[in-house]
């Protein structure tokens, strides 16, 4: 019978990560003769939800087995016995497991996916999905991982995805050091930077392929292809006990999130076109705002001082200038209203600037000025007069043109789209799985 698993929110900010736990379930599945029909499927969702981890990472298995009742036993004991103990911010994971039954999945779960990449949906609404499905369920402390597990099993990546493969620590090196080559890690970038991305920001010289934090992920890398993927973790030097590795199809790097704004609602991710209202001002920070006109109204956009080549580039728009924008809305504060935080600049059409000026003279080739309205101007130099006569006027060159714009590769969401991916978009699902998609290191 064909399942989908969906598995979400088993991590908090002391460690933890939902892919880690998915690994161990893959694991157990195949052991219990599971056939996979999928890689599995890593769901970002709306990055700008408020109680989220980093990542904000959902995970849906799609595969066949005898007995569904079994995997879904099998995957509630892994997900218990692995989960965390509370943090010392006393944050705890809201953990939940969802298995759906069937070969096709209900539009109700695609469209709860759907909204689930831009706006904020509560644990109630997934619960009501969950019974009115008659789906099976498990949850721990809240329940709020529900959502996610719902969400990543309503969306199969049928259209653009990209991929990434991702290895895991040895417990025992959890919270310390990474012990990842750098040296290799730009070289693999160097050459595979057509088929991965965001390896390396090469402006900071630091990899990204690593997260900082005390989770169980040692390294991640992304591209368009596993092949790809499996030929360029090869090429990396790692000085630490590897656990196992999987290669999950994304939408990581596709910007499915930032689809066009219906409304302004605090912590919704989306994309708005409009007409900029002022010049952008650089305010406390650091950090650049400005004003955008759009068919929802009045919307104030800022580029936080991170996004670094981005907030330059929006320092050189001028009023009057169309673009569109894309990012998520923070919420309105005492001394702000609504912000949407910029995660791309599109400029569309630049308009002319001029500089307005008074002629030269004509006997010395000094400066003139004028002497009052009406009353004509004046050399600066020899003192010569003329009477009135128009300002000369010409095209201030622009710094900025027409094209997309973005933040360094460091300051980057999860799932922006690189230019580098622009035109290497997919229109269709790609299934083929390799023999080894999932395992010991020591199949690399």
């Amino acid at each position: 019978m064909q399942c989908h698993l969906g598995i979400d929110d088993t991590d908090s900010q002391a460690g933890g990560c939902t892919t880690y736990i998915a690994s161990l379930i893959i694991e157990k599945l195949g052991k219990l003769g599971a056939q996979f029909t999928d890689y599995p499927n890593l769901i970002r969702l709306n990055p700008n939800i408020p109680y989220k981890t980093r990542g904000n990472a959902a995970i849906a298995l799609r595969f066949k087995v005898p007995a569904p009742e079994k995997a879904f036993a099998a995957a509630k004991w892994i997900l218990r016995n692995s989960l965390l103990p509370t943090d010392p911010l006393n944050q705890k994971p809201e953990p939940g497991l969802v298995l759906f039954i069937g070969d096709r999945i209900p539009s109700m779960l695609r469209i709860f996916s759907q909204e689930a990449l831009q706006t904020v949906l509560s644990i109630s609404r997934a619960r009501d999905l969950i019974k009115q499905l008659h789906l099976r369920s498990f949850s721990t402390n809240g329940g709020r991982g529900l959502i996610g597990a719902v969400a990543a099993i309503g969306n199969p990546l049928n259209e653009d995805h990209t991929f990434e493969l991702i290895c895991y620590r040895h417990p025992k090196n959890w919270g310390f050091l990474r012990k990842i080559g750098k040296a290799s890690v730009f070289e693999m970038d160097s050459v595979f930077r057509s088929s991965t991305f965001n390896n390396s920001d090469p402006k900071s010289s630091r990899i990204l392929i690593a997260p900082r934090g005390p989770d169980p992920v040692l390294l991640g890398i992304r591209g368009e292809t596993p092949s790809s993927l499996m030929n360029a973790i090869r090429m990396l030097d790692l000085d630490e006990q590897v656990q196992g590795y999987v290669i999950y199809r994304s939408n990581q790097g596709t910007s499915e999130h930032l689809q066009t704004l219906k409304g302004l609602q605090p912590h919704e991710a989306g994309s708005v076109r409009g007409t900029v209202m002022d010049h952008p001002r650089i305010e406390r920070g650091g950090h650049v705002f400005f004003e955008l006109s759009t068919k929802l109204g009045s919307l104030k956009c800022a580029a936080y001082e991170p996004s670094d080549s981005l907030r330059q580039k929006v320092l050189l728009l001028e009023k009057g200038d169309r673009v569109q924008v894309g990012g998520g809305i923070r919420p309105a504060s005492s001394t702000d209203a609504l912000v949407l935080n910029l995660e791309f600049l599109l400029v569309e059409e630049c308009i002319p600037v001029y500089r307005t000026f008074n002629p030269l003279c004509l006997v010395c080739g000094g400066s003139m000025t004028s002497m009052g309205y009406r009353q004509g101007l004046r050399c600066r130099k020899c003192r010569a007069r003329v009477p009135p006569i128009p300002k000369l006027r010409v095209t201030q060159p622009r710094n900025i043109a027409p094209g997309f714009y973005l933040p360094p590769p460091r300051s980057q969401r999860h799932l922006t789209k690189p230019i580098k991916r622009f035109g290497k978009e997919r229109r269709r699902p790609y299934r083929r799985l390799l023999e080894a998609w999932y395992g010991n290191v020591s199949s690399l």
